[in-house]
């Protein structure tokens, strides 16, 4: 799933019942239609296309930076030129241009151990579901994992169980097991994580809010424990997701919700209470964005982890985003903590907005603001977009080389080994031109046909625009899929 409501720069207002509120501007300006691309090889230009395109091409290979090695446990010194590239950031996205990808997961973790043994990043932020990141942060962190009842130890591959399809390998486990090893040389310096999706919520989201309420208001807690009666989830979340979606009148749970947000709002601030707060935000969220009606609401009946499965991979980008990236905003500012997040490329791309096309759903192509253009609205230049692109291999599917109308092909062509660039460095003007038309990168979604590679994309910007840094591997192949 993927997706939300409400403007990330500004508090939370305290809720009350009523009509769902509109999408603020800050978050959710309206979509301009896609533009066409002039981009990829020599298709478009003739010989000035080709020329351009050679141009381009010559200017990668001159400033790309080699990455011999894509592993997770690389040494990072291959790494030294993204010190620049990241600068002063305050939030940096790592976006994937397709799920299931065992090199683009291991350079993933070797930019994230970067980012966090070099430049002081102490937050991993994901696309999964809010609760379920709050238990992988109990995990990496040695605390007891909320959730699974008692105060035994809870193993790493029982918490993948149910987490969301593509972090249900062995290259995400390794990221765990890495960022709990940090943390256990330095218990003063923990690196934490956080979910930004709210696609489903688990039962201990609803019961943080009922203990902190039971603290600190106990005189409330009849009043919340009504609120939340139905609203907490007694069974699967895919089974509470199918009666949430199937009632004939979803309107009493919403302003149930609401009420329970505004109840915790009214309590005397304190960082308990504004973490209790941000669950009931999310809870929210979760019933607003399952809602008839609401783009992507029948992820919640997959049976697929909690957060949507594979499916549901990119769905977050045909709504409105502002939710995952107030999430991320909020966990800034709570923590004081630089972070990475970890994403997809439809995600973390700065789009303002950013048209997606992801044959043969949606039928036509939607365009969205997504969260990498809130996230880039709110930081300004404190939110550096890097691309991990990719040729061709398989991954969740066989995926062919790059359409010629694709910037990919181009990308593709200028080297034959994996690299690192930096696209604001100088070009000269042929290059900078191709570089600022509009553009088609590919993003692999949750389906993919091999013939109709070049409806597989993002449109609707330019690549300079979208990406400040890519990371580009010739060849990819599939996760190693836990059991």
């Amino acid at each position: 799933m993927h997706a939300p409501t409400s403007p990330p720069s500004e508090p939370v207002p305290e809720p009350g019942p009523g009509p769902e509120p509109e999408p603020d501007p800050a978050t959710t300006p309206p979509a301009k239609p896609p533009t066409a691309s002039v981009l990829g090889s020599e298709r478009s230009g003739g010989e000035d296309g080709g020329a351009a395109a050679a141009t381009v091409r010559h200017w990668i290979a001159a400033h790309a930076h080699p990455l011999p090695d894509l592993g997770a446990r690389a040494p990072l010194n291959q790494l030294a030129p993204l010190r620049t590239m990241i600068g002063e950031a305050r939030i940096v996205g790592l976006g994937e241009a397709t799920r299931g990808a065992a090199e683009l997961t291991t350079l993933k973790h070797q930019l994230f151990r970067y980012l966090v043994e070099e430049l002081g990043f102490r937050s991993l932020a994901l696309d999964e579901d809010w609760s379920k990141g709050l238990q992988y942060d109990a995990y990496v962190r040695g605390a007891v994992v909320p959730g699974y009842g008692g105060d035994g130890p809870v193993g790493p591959r029982e918490l993948l169980a149910d987490a969301w399809k593509p972090h249900r390998s062995a290259e995400f486990l390794a990221v765990l097991h890495w960022i709990r090893a940090f943390n256990q040389r330095h218990p003063d310096d923990q690196v934490r994580i956080v979910g930004l999706d709210y696609g489903a919520v688990q039962a201990h989201s609803y019961d943080a809010v009922t203990d902190h309420v039971r603290t600190s208001a106990p005189k409330r807690l009849p009043e919340l424990t009504d609120l939340y009666a139905e609203l907490r989830p007694s069974q699967s979340m895919a089974e509470h997701g199918r009666w949430y979606v199937e009632l004939p009148d979803q309107r009493p749970i919403r302003d149930r919700a609401r009420q329970a947000r505004a109840l915790v709002a009214s309590l005397p601030p304190s960082d308990a209470q504004a973490l209790a707060l941000r669950h009931t935000r999310v809870i929210e969220g979760y019933y607003a964005h399952h809602a008839s009606g609401a783009p992507g609401g029948a992820l919640a009946s997959s049976d697929e982890g909690a957060a949507g499965g594979i499916d549901g991979a990119f769905s977050g980008i045909d709504d409105t985003p502002s939710l995952m990236a107030e999430n991320a905003i909020w966990w800034h500012e709570h923590t004081g903590h630089k972070i990475a997040f970890w994403s997809g490329l439809g995600h973390t791309a700065n789009g303002a907005p950013l048209t997606v096309s992801f044959p043969p759903a949606p039928a036509s192509p939607a365009t969205r603001w997504n969260e990498g253009g809130a996230l880039r609205r709110h930081f300004g230049a404190g939110y550096v977009s890097a691309a991990l692109m990719f040729g061709t291999g398989e991954a969740i599917h066989s995926i062919a080389p790059p359409s010629p109308e694709l910037a990919d092909a181009v990308l593709s062509a200028a080297r034959p080994d994996p690299y690192l660039l930096d696209l604001r460095a100088p070009q000269p003007v042929a290059a900078h031109a191709w570089f600022a038309a509009p553009a088609k990168v590919r993003v692999i979604g949750p389906l993919y046909e091999a013939e109709r590679d070049a409806d597989h994309h993002i449109a609707g910007g330019r690549l300079t625009e979208w990406f400040d840094v890519v990371a580009w591997v010739p060849r990819v192949s599939p996760l190693d899929w836990l059991p």
